[in-house]
């Protein structure tokens, strides 16, 4: 008997019906597609220096551009174009002391373009204390308010400035520093760390630091990454002023090339296996590579470069696979590209340019940047408008006796007349002085610190004692002015002076002789009038032993500032610097310094 139609059409659709849910239950037992893992792009900057322009104040702005923060605004917007909301831009200390138009504000354009540039933290290098209170005074004294311009370079940047080994001694730590903090990119919770280097009190005015103490690190970093992991981070990056301790050379298998005691390897000690990048500063080296398997970089200095680390979070375990860590070489921040040279930042660069691109994108200077400089720059043109004399060659700092270096010094005892002798430490010297007029600004660059005089009345034994540390091997020989001396170029006598048991570097006795610019042996029971930076009379070290032992009456500390006398030695000079090899050049056969072979 034939069935209905609407019984047929019922029939028809249960089948259908049936039929449908044994194709999605087939379907569910199919294995849905694994979710992508989500790329986090960490962009860092490292000792920016106050790195504002890409060229000295005074140059032509119509050539291309090598560096500077219009172009790294550039790179760092193409970058982003390349991974919309997945950036996080962040420093590595350092980001003050540096030419004229950072320190004179004491950091200010800094911080706007810092905001501009959407970093979300820095860490603290030790640079960032060298201005000390607010105001044109650059030593914290009994009655200055510790990091004043700190405090307020903090009070106008919009992100944290983060030190997790800094802690509190006679003084609280600047206002507004964390030791960690939380950002959300892409949906991942991503932690992040400051650490300083241990050796902050001798990289900065002691007198600056001195209510303070800079703590071992790993365990710092031990204790944050415990703090944060608790607190949800699923990604953890350290922001890292220290000393590296690693080479360059890629071709290097991790670990074996980083110092087995140095300050990276506490951070990672400290990690446990939980960090997945480090970005690193205080060396200004230029490095891409793995220690341990985490990504550690660094780019450079002074706004030239940028570090970039694209790290991949596992959807489901929600950690980074490292397995597809990608690590960037130091992106050049190049406006054009040169004809000649590998670089636009290399000296001998030239045209004709090409001009440079990104991931396929042109990279052009920030305009908004420029608008925020202007007038700062305005202000600051104004002073490097001052002529002060000629440089028949270029007067620059280097490992032995320079040119630099001498000029300092006899600027320094031509400003206290009647005194013996000068040093100066070989880090005090930035830049060098070009040929052709050199400018307040160029003497500025060549010596950015606020340095005063420090007069020491010393009798022949101590400066001889103090020579011989400071000649002994175990740092780098300082510059000198008023005398010449006669160094070992060999093992040098072993010592004990501090008593201890043990001869170390410091108390080895490699000089030979000291005489003065006439000729005059070193009396040990004369007096003699020396000459320092407030810098390196107070800094922590070897020079302690002779330096920390000298009665108060006999040390007098100057409010004059050593750029100053250079100005004053310099300005209205007719004789240009070098001229015919003449001063300041080392001179043949009057070696300040000379090594001897026994």
């Amino acid at each position: 008997m034939p069935r209905p139609l609407a019984l047929l059409t019922a029939t028809l659709l249960l089948v259908q019906g049936a039929l449908t849910g044994c194709s999605g239950a087939q379907r569910a037992a199919t294995p849905p597609e694994p979710a992508a893992p989500i790329q986090l792009t960490l962009v860092g900057i490292n000792d920016f220096h106050g790195g504002l322009l890409d060229r000295p104040v005074g140059v032509p702005m119509d050539s291309p551009r090598a560096g500077g923060a219009a172009m790294l605004s550039a790179y760092v917007g193409a970058i982003r174009d390349e991974n919309p909301g997945g950036v996080l831009l962040v420093d590595a200390g350092d980001m003050l002391q540096g030419p004229l138009l950072c320190n004179h504000f004491e950091g200010a354009p800094v911080a706007e373009v810092y905001n501009h540039l959407g970093v979300a933290a820095a860490a603290i290098g030790n640079h960032e204390f060298d201005y000390g209170p607010r105001g044109p005074k650059a030593t914290t004294g009994p009655d200055d308010e510790p990091f004043g311009a700190l405090d307020a370079f903090i009070e106008a940047v919009d992100f944290p400035l983060l030190a997790a080994n800094i802690s509190a001694a006679e003084w609280p730590i600047p206002t507004g520093v964390v030791p960690r903090h939380m950002v959300d990119i892409q949906g991942v919770r991503v932690g992040l760390i400051g650490i300083s280097t241990e050796t902050t009190p001798t990289q900065t005015l002691t007198a600056n630091v001195a209510g303070v103490r800079f703590d071992p690190i790993a365990p710092a970093v031990s204790r944050e990454v415990a703090a944060l992991r608790a607190a949800g981070a699923e990604v953890i990056v350290v922001l890292a002023h220290l000393d590296g301790g690693c080479r360059t050379d890629r071709s290097w298998p991790p670990p074996e090339f980083c110092e087995p005691d140095g300050e990276l390897i506490s951070v990672l000690d400290g990690g446990g296996g939980d960090i997945d990048a480090v970005v690193i500063g205080h060396r200004h080296e230029w490095y891409a590579n793995q220690v341990g398997g985490v990504a550690v970089v660094e780019a450079g200095s002074r706004g030239r470069a940028l570090s970039r680390v694209d790290l991949f979070v596992d959807a489901t375990t929600r950690r980074v696979d490292r397995s597809l860590t990608q690590i960037s070489a130091p992106i050049e921040a190049c406006e054009s590209v040169p004809a000649s040279g590998s670089s636009c930042l290399d000296p001998g660069a030239a045209g004709p340019w090409t001009p440079a691109t990104y991931g396929g994108r042109p990279v052009v200077p920030d305009a908004q940047v420029d608008t925020l400089l202007a007038p700062y720059l305005d202000q600051v043109e104004a002073i490097c408008a001052q002529r002060l004399t000629r440089a028949a060659v270029e007067i620059g700092p280097g490992r032995g006796e320079s040119a630099a270096g001498n000029l300092v010094a006899d600027a320094m005892r031509a400003h206290a007349v009647g005194s013996n002798v000068a040093l100066v430490n070989k880090g005090a010297l930035r830049a060098t002085l070009a040929e052709g007029d050199v400018s307040y600004c160029d003497v500025y660059a060549m010596f950015p610190f606020d340095n005063r005089f420090v007069i020491l009345d010393l009798t022949g034994a101590e400066l001889e004692q103090l020579l011989e540390i400071s000649t002994s091997g175990a740092g780098s020989f300082p510059h000198i002015s008023g005398f010449r001396l006669k160094v070992e170029d060999g093992p040098g006598v072993t010592r004990d002076l501090d008593g201890d048991g043990e001869s170390d570097r410091w108390e080895t006795d490699r000089l030979l002789a000291a005489v003065d610019d006439a000729g005059r042996a070193l009396d040990p029971e004369a007096r003699y009038q020396l000459l320092l930076s407030d810098y390196m009379y107070g800094r922590p070290g070897h020079d302690q032993f002779v330096l920390g032992a000298i009665p108060a009456e006999r040390v007098e500390i100057s409010d004059a500032r050593i750029r100053d006398a250079i100005v004053d030695l310099l300005s209205g000079r007719e004789e240009a610097l070098g001229d015919d090899g003449g001063w300041p050049l080392p001179q043949p056969g009057r070696a300040r310094i000379e090594l001897q072979e026994l």
